[in-house]
């Protein structure tokens, strides 16, 4: 009984010392291009505070804000175009352990300082999402949740994604 509740014990405080495991994580995001005023898909290194989720916590992050260091003489803000723009990407499962990839496009708005358009933000994130999940991206459904009305260029772009094969890179611009 008690070798039973010291391995009990030591067990817990092993799973105590991993639960909140942080490590960097590599994602690819669509960037701004800064003074070339083009999208730049790019891999960027993440810092992820529940690393031992797997997989999933990169599609997450194509759309975590990205402030690079820099020398400039004032700060750069966000470079990363998904997070200016308000797109959110999110992973869950449904009832039968399939993936769910949504795609949040309710918030979408460009700010005047990316020079790309709301079509150009969305493509290139959902190329950045086929990039990260490859060959698994044929194996999820993939929704996008948009605003009652306005965004009926977007559900195009989205079902047009939907369509092609995961193969071969999207024609996002």
């Amino acid at each position: 009984m008690k070798t039973l509740l010291n391995s009990s014990l030591v067990f817990a405080a092993a799973a105590r010392l991993f639960a909140g495991e942080s490590m960097l994580t590599q994602t690819i995001q669509p960037l701004d291009g800064l003074g070339s005023g083009e999208v730049v898909i790019a891999p960027v290194i993440c810092h992820d505070w529940i690393a031992f989720s797997g997989f999933p916590t990169a599609i997450g992050l194509i759309t975590a804000k990205n402030v690079p260091p820099t020398n400039a003489p004032k700060p750069v803000d966000d470079i990363n175009i998904a997070s200016a723009s308000g797109l959110v990407l999110s992973f869950t499962e449904d009832s039968a352990g399939k993936g769910v990839v949504t795609l949040d496009c309710r918030a979408l708005r460009i700010p005047q300082r990316l020079s790309c358009t709301e079509l150009q933000a969305v493509g290139a994130t959902l190329e950045c999402l086929r990039q990260v999940a490859g060959p698994k991206l044929n194996a999820m459904t993939l929704t996008a949740t948009l605003k009652p009305t306005g965004q009926e260029a977007i559900q195009k772009r989205v079902e047009a994604f939907i369509q092609q094969p995961k193969d071969k890179p999207f024609q996002w611009k």
